[in-house]
């Protein structure tokens, strides 16, 4: 089992990921989402998100706008991951 931590800022906030592998698996990914300082430091806590075996739960505060755009940006994230997972997964065999 492998634990990898990562920081993405995308448009819409910063994410905070840490993500597990086991078994060249992706097994877990927990996001803690906030929004993008002025200075480009994380900001204001937004909510987390967690991705376990094809099960994905939300966490958002609730901040009167729409957290469409933070699912997507956790989306594309998530396809990256996986993708790389399996690169090296076939890497590795």
């Amino acid at each position: 089992m492998v634990t990898r931590t990562a920081e993405e800022t995308t448009a819409h906030g910063i994410f905070n990921l840490e993500y597990t592998v086991s078994d060249n698996i992706l097994e877990r990914i927990s996001a803690t989402v906030r929004k993008t300082g002025g200075d480009g430091m994380p900001g204001e806590y937004l909510g987390s998100i967690v991705y376990e075996v094809s099960s994905v739960n939300l966490n958002f505060m609730n901040m009167g706008a729409s957290v469409a755009p933070l699912v997507e940006d956790f989306e594309q994230l998530l396809g990256t991951i996986q993708t790389s997972v399996a690169e090296q997964a076939a890497c590795a065999e």
